[in-house]
């Protein structure tokens, strides 16, 4: 138990970083090209992640960093959030909403130092959750692919970089080239996605045209 209670997070081995990001590069591309012929599983897995994330992050804080204590945290709370998207499905739906709005909102204010910046930033991702509910089909297709191509990106650009952490991979994609070229990475696995996604879409009953 002493070993559990002593694993820190600062000690993961690279070789388990690399099996996380294989396998977020994997939901990224289920994600981007099935999103929303999976919504309810693309639902539970965004509450989960979403408040796992959450939970882990001040659990972990406040063990300084203790793996397994954040672990169990990560796990109840993702679990709670699972559950509450699954259940509050129009929450889901905002939500996800509101988390494209902000990747969006990231990349083209992100760099600016301007005193409104972050009110636009909320403001555009609220307006993104608003817009998700109203239009929730073609919204939640394309939101589904730019997060997923996001993810599956990011992901990539891991393993093209050789980075041993994420700090690191960060710090490589910081510079220009990187930069623009994880952006057209993303831009492309976005639209490839939307497309797909808009070209088997299945009729709902009710419906008219394929």
């Amino acid at each position: 138990m002493d070993f559990w209670t002593n694993l820190h997070l600062q000690s993961v081995s690279p070789d388990y970083l690399r099996g996380g990001v294989a396998a977020s590069v994997a939901v990224g591309m289920l994600y981007c090209f099935l999103g929303y012929r999976l919504f309810k599983a693309v639902l539970v897995c965004t509450g989960f992640c979403l408040a796992g994330a959450a939970a882990g992050v001040i659990a972990g804080a406040v063990t300084q960093g203790n793996l397994l204590f954040a672990g169990i945290a990560a796990a109840a709370g993702g679990l709670a959030g699972a559950l509450t998207f699954l259940f509050l499905y129009h929450a889901g739906v905002v939500c996800l909403g509101v988390l494209t709005g902000v990747l969006l909102a990231n990349v083209i204010l992100g760099a600016r130092l301007e005193p409104w910046v972050p009110s636009a930033m909320l403001g555009t991702a609220i307006f993104a959750g608003l817009v998700a509910l109203v239009f929730e089909r073609a919204v939640m297709t394309v939101a589904t692919a730019i997060i997923g191509g996001w993810v599956a990106a990011h992901g990539i650009a891991f393993f093209i970089l050789g980075a041993t952490s994420i700090g690191e991979m960060e710090a490589a994609a910081e510079q220009p080239h990187a930069r623009w070229t994880l952006l057209t990475c993303w831009i492309v696995l976005a639209a490839a996605g939307a497309i797909t996604q808009f070209a088997t879409h299945t009729p709902k009953a009710g419906e008219e045209g394929a």
